[in-house]
């Protein structure tokens, strides 16, 4: 009696040790799946901002948009625009009476 008492407590860790390795091997294969997304996606970014870095810009400094004596005014209210040189059609935006128009 005894020894067929220890043969099922065997068996029933031997079940219980397979279904964690089977756990075990699942979550690894799903580690490593991710792992080449997380790869192919990051390689995807890098290669956006590469491609992203083909045009050339202008830089234009210091656009008076005031018509006021004020020497603060004068020196605080300057624009910089940085845009392609090759671009036919820019869109553009403004801000209006606290209303935003955007178009291009």
């Amino acid at each position: 009696m005894r020894k067929a008492k220890a043969g099922r407590e065997r068996s029933q860790s031997v079940r219980g040790d397979s279904f964690f390795y089977i756990k075990f091997d699942v979550l690894n294969l799903l580690s490593n799946i991710m792992k080449k997304i997380y790869l192919f996606l990051f390689s995807l970014f890098i290669c956006n901002i590469l491609a992203a870095q083909d045009q050339d810009y202008k830089i234009v400094r210091d656009i008076s948009y005031t018509q006021s004596k004020d020497p603060y005014a004068v020196e605080r209210c300057k624009l910089d625009l940085y845009y392609p040189e090759n671009a036919k059609r820019l869109p553009y935006g403004s801000l209006v009476s606290r209303r935003r128009l955007v178009g291009r």
